[in-house]
């Protein structure tokens, strides 16, 4: 029993087989009766039934910007568990300490803080052991980092010496923009335009200034708004 209830099992020796962790925590004892009375009934005894280790939830794969901090993570079930994590940085696997940059290696999470592009496609994996045999070892994770890029945007005008009157139309090109940047184009510092990538105009004083600034949505940028220098 494991609920405080017994039920008999009418035999001199009691085998169990396949025992499952469903089992642990139940209680067994033997009554035994004769001719004579009483009956003897023995102590109790407790069965554990130990699991061995199994993955439950794989660790996945890691894409940052580099400086980033960085964490794997396995699930596992079984009896006693303990937990090695490796690292292959491009030589074969071996096995991490705690220090550094780096925490868990011998727990279900591993934290590494502020990696570098020199990390970039280190794989990780996980060696678990118990109680029972044999390990298990968790398919690797790749950690992808990628560097910081700085953006900036460059302005050319179709003309920049015109008569009173004349169209100009001005063209911004970015670098590191993404894959939709925004702009909003300045004339004298006041918003003109429109989220475009030209601005037109004919009505363009003398000595006037028109300048564009770009909103990067790209991925790990320095800063996200640059100005390109004016015209």
């Amino acid at each position: 029993t494991n609920t405080g209830v017994y039920s008999n099992v009418t035999t001199n020796n009691m085998n169990i087989t396949a025992a499952t962790a469903a089992m642990t925590g139940s209680l067994y004892r033997c009554v035994v009766s004769g001719i004579c009375s009483p009956s003897a009934t023995s102590s109790i005894a407790l069965l554990t039934v130990n699991t061995p280790p199994s993955i439950s939830t794989q660790p996945s794969n890691v894409t940052v910007c580099a400086n980033s901090n960085i964490s794997f993570t396995v699930g596992a079930t079984g009896t006693s568990l303990t937990y090695q994590w490796q690292q292959d940085a491009g030589a074969g696997f071996v096995n991490l300490t705690n220090g550094g940059a780096v925490t868990g290696a011998t727990s279900a999470t591993l934290n590494i803080v502020s990696v570098t592009t020199a990390m970039n496609n280190y794989s990780y994996r996980c060696v678990i052991n118990g109680t029972c045999t044999p390990s298990v070892t968790t398919a690797n994770a790749l950690l992808t980092v990628n560097p910081m890029i700085t953006p900036s945007v460059s302005i050319a005008a179709s003309a920049t010496a015109i008569c009173s009157g004349t169209s100009v139309t001005f063209t911004a090109t970015p670098t590191n923009g993404g894959a939709s940047p925004s702009y909003q184009w300045r004339r004298n510092g006041s918003p003109v335009g429109t989220n475009s990538t030209t601005y037109t105009t004919n009505t363009l004083l003398n000595g006037e200034v028109v300048t564009c600034e770009m909103t990067s949505n790209a991925s790990c940028i320095t800063t996200s708004k640059v100005t390109g220098t004016g015209i």
